[in-house]
């Protein structure tokens, strides 16, 4: 009977170990290990939705990297914002969409809405290309941030934004940081912000299509550096450039610690963000390079010229003494 026991515990034991492995395995159904250098892949729909459904239900994954290989799809599915507003719940990670972009987003609720409802880490090289959001107070790529170290880097709208408070082409009510974005979807509601429809930490470099960038009766953050463009205008390719350069020096700041930063590009009249590089690093960061190497050895020659007319000074006064 002993033995019997014995061997049932083992059993049981034994299947409590397999299912522990199971559930080990199957917590995170997605390729990479969430770490800076293995970060987990968002490759599908099926993906993004698993990952949304992750934080909804309590995973902030903190400190976890996440990367987007592919431009995703979104057809035929109502979309739910990655942590939706007074839930309690956010993403806390870094989301790095390499350029690529999210399509066919719609989202229409009456509550506060966006493709990331509330944020509290770091989303960068992200476009959304197109759809239609409608909520309360609505925004495209964020929300609302959950304290003041969340951050939108690199990131463009397309879709319809439509509010009955507000609307927001970037981001709504957002305590974080706004850093080198660009709207080009239409705002509608009664209050709008090409940037924030209410507040931001710091925005800078941004651009937008009026210039209606954000509210005045609102806006209470410490710093603002943004302009309008229009989509047809002549000088949109210099703006292209000049998101190009903030890239290139942002790199050199303290979001490098974040991971690559994307390239834009303005082809066939569609301003994008260059996907996984697509060799525009090299051609960008080398102007500037020459431009720097430039301006040093213009600098040097100056310096050199004017060390050249004080020796010959000293050289002429010591003479004029001598006679």
């Amino acid at each position: 009977m002993k033995g019997k026991n014995f061997f049932l515990r083992n059993v049981l034991f034994l299947l409590c170990v397999f299912h522990m492995d199971c559930c080990a395995e199957e917590a995170v159904p997605l390729s990479g290990e969430g770490s800076y250098e293995e970060p987990y892949l968002i490759q599908s729909p099926e993906d993004l939705i698993w990952f949304r459904d992750a934080v909804n239900d309590g995973e902030g994954f903190a400190g976890k990297y996440f990367r987007q290989t592919e431009n995703i799809d979104l057809a035929d599915i109502e979309w739910e914002p990655i942590g939706i507003f007074d839930s309690g719940y956010y993403f806390e990670g870094f989301y790095d969409g390499m350029g690529h972009y999210i399509e066919n987003l719609s989202i229409n609720r009456e509550d506060n809405c966006a493709f990331f409802g509330v944020l509290s880490g770091k989303v960068m090289n992200l476009g959304i290309e197109s759809g239609s959001i409608m909520g309360a107070c609505a925004a495209s790529i964020a929300g609302h941030a959950y304290g003041d170290e969340a951050q939108v880097i690199n990131c463009y709208n397309k879709a319809d934004v439509r509010g009955t408070s507000r609307a927001g082409g970037i981001v709504d009510n957002f305590v974080g940081d706004v850093c080198n974005c660009v709207n080009m979807g239409q705002l509608e509601s009664p209050v709008i912000g090409e940037i924030s429809s209410y507040n931001v930490n710091k925005a800078i470099y941004c651009y937008g299509l009026s210039n209606d960038l954000y509210p005045l009766d609102f806006f209470s953050g410490w710093e603002y550096k943004c302009e309008a463009f229009m989509i047809d205008s002549p000088e949109i390719e210099l703006m292209v450039k000049q998101l190009n350069r903030n890239v290139y020096w942002l790199k050199q700041d303290v979001f490098v610690n974040l991971g690559e930063l994307q390239y834009w590009d303005y082809t066939d009249g569609q301003i994008r963000l260059v996907a996984d590089g697509g060799g525009n690093d090299f051609r960008y960061a080398g102007k500037l390079l020459m431009v720097k190497v430039i301006s040093l050895v213009c600098l040097g020659l100056s310096v050199s010229l004017i060390l050249l007319e004080v020796v010959k000074g000293s050289k002429d006064k010591a003479g004029i003494e001598r006679r």
